[in-house]
Order: C-alpha cells, then sequence, then structure tokens
C-alpha cells in the first residue's frame, strides 16, 4: 500500500509538561546529591556549576565556586583554566585591571595545553586593549597568534591594537586574517569597514579585501543557518516519530 493510502489519522503530539528553571542552590544539591563522589568528580561538578553561574550572570556566586576550585585542584593547569576563567568574569564586569591582573597570574602558572596558553594570551591582549595599553596588547595578541593562528580572537585584537597605535595599514591586514580563519565571527569584518569609513583614503586600497571579507561572512552565515535547520528539521522528525 501507498503511505497515502493510509488514512489512519497521525498520533496526537503529547504537551511537553512545563519546566521550571531549578535555582542555583537548587542546582548545587543536584550536582552534589551523591555524598560518595570522588574528588575528580566533584571538581568537574563545581567546574560545571561555576561555569552555568558565570554564563547566567551571577558573578558574586561563581567567583565563590571559582575560588573553591582553587583550593580542590591540585595541578597548575587546572588553576590557570579557573584563573583564566575568573579573568573572563571581571571582563564581563568590564574591570579590565583586575582582568589583567588575573591573566598574568594565569600565566605566571605556565599551562601546557594550548588552548589555555592561548586564551590567557588573547584575553590578556584584549584587556590591555581595552586599558588603552596597546604596545603591550600587540605584545600578547602576537603571543597567542604564535600559539594557534587558526583561532580569530588574536588577530582581531592585535588588529585593534595597532588601530590603537595609528598602524591603519597593519591593522586592516589583520582584520581580513581574522575573518580568513573563521569567518562565523563578522566583528573583524566590521571593524574593517568601520576603519575605512573613518579613513577614505585607504578605501581604494582595501577595496578588495573588504568585499573578499563581506563574501565570507554572508557564506559563513548561509551555512550556519542551512546547517541549523537541517538539525532543527531532524529533532522535528525524531519527535514525529
Amino acid at each position: 500500500m501507498n503511505p497515502d493510502d493510509n488514512l489512519d489519522p497521525p498520533p496526537r503530539r503529547r504537551r511537553r509538561p512545563k519546566v521550571q528553571p531549578l535555582s542555583a542552590e537548587e542546582h548545587e544539591k543536584l550536582l552534589f546529591a551523591d555524598l560518595d563522589v570522588p574528588p575528580a568528580e566533584k571538581i568537574i561538578r563545581m567546574w560545571r556549576l561555576a561555569q552555568c553561574l558565570k554564563n547566567a550572570g551571577m558573578a558574586e556566586m561563581a567567583e565563590e565556586k571559582f575560588r573553591l576550585l582553587l583550593d580542590l585542584v591540585d595541578n597548575l593547569e587546572a588553576k590557570a583554566q579557573v584563573v583564566l576563567a575568573l579573568g573572563q568574569m571581571a571582563e564581563q564586569a568590564k574591570d579590565y585591571q583586575l582582568a589583567v591582573s588575573f591573566y598574568r597570574e594565569a600565566l605566571s602558572m605556565e599551562p601546557a595545553v594550548s588552548w589555555t596558553w592561548y586564551y590567557i594570551q588573547n584575553n590578556l591582549g584584549f584587556s590591555l586593549n581595552e586599558l588603552g595599553r596597546y604596545e603591550e596588547g600587540e605584545t600578547y595578541c602576537r603571543r597567542a597568534i604564535a600559539t594557534d593562528p587558526k583561532f580569530p580572537n588574536a588577530h582581531k585584537n592585535l588588529g585593534l591594537a595597532l588601530l590603537g597605535q595609528n598602524r591603519l595599514r597593519e591593522a586592516a591586514a589583520c582584520f581580513v586574517d581574522a575573518t580568513r580563519a573563521d569567518a562565523r565571527d563578522p566583528r573583524a569584518k566590521d571593524h574593517l569597514s568601520d576603519l575605512l569609513d573613518q579613513h577614505p583614503t585607504l578605501r581604494d586600497e582595501f577595496a578588495t579585501d573588504l568585499e573578499f571579507c563581506k563574501n565570507e561572512v554572508n557564506e559563513a552565515i548561509h551555512n550556519y543557518l542551512k546547517e541549523f535547520h537541517a538539525e532543527m528539521r531532524k529533532g522535528k522528525l525524531n519527535e514525529d516519530q
């Protein structure tokens, strides 16, 4: 029989009960309900809780958990990642001087994992830029790029450091490099566009680069939306089955 000849009505979709969001205290109780959790698992759970609080904007509670983590972890690699998270929280609060102090503390721990090293250097460069200390910011952005040139953040932040020193052509080239590294982040393209609007004498020189960046960003957004809609359709099909 052709599937279209099936006259049985489709099954009614059950309404999912509304779930009330849990408070931070309830999250913590659930995470640590097992009193016999081993120390390593406790650290992982505490890290997840602290990150959850940080992402929810609950800075004071998140900082309390991160500082507890500093007492729980033994190796410097893990401590550096915790201090990196504290620096990110200071950034969110726009306290860039405090962020710099955290990132310098994390650097002193000399983490071996490349992504930890990269983000400490990159975020330190960004925070120094925000304080107007562009030459110092340039140094750490270049170190981050040397650690891993595939990420766009440090290319973009290096461009801002150079822009702050009025090294316009070098800054423009960095914004192009950032877009080339990952066009899903459109900020570098926007910085390049703003730079050329403010300095029209450079527009002809970088017109091709700006067009390249715009095309790369548009294609990246298109691909992202295409993948997103495919996942949505896949999820809907699974619900209907």
